[in-house]
């Protein structure tokens, strides 16, 4: 994905990475207001949120994307 994520051990960085899925964990920072109105990725968020193809559906919002490799797949036999 195109945001970044940082895991916090003890008040330090431990290792900032891309986030590999898109879906909830992709808009958490719009979310939680962590994106600044002027910030070059709120389009992008935005342009996820309402793609139908990705995350926009006629119930809500996916939490995964329906472009992701585990969509609508089983996470365990019988589920």
């Amino acid at each position: 994905g195109f945001l970044e994520k940082e895991r916090y051990l003890g008040g330090t960085v431990t290792k900032v990475q891309h986030v590999e899925r898109i879906g909830y964990v992709s808009i958490f920072p719009f979310l939680l207001k962590l994106i600044h109105p002027n910030n070059k990725n709120l389009k992008k968020v935005l342009k996820l949120i309402k793609s139908e193809s990705v995350l926009w559906s006629d119930f809500g919002l996916r939490s995964l994307s329906k472009t992701d490799l585990f969509y609508n797949k089983e996470n365990d036999p019988g589920d």
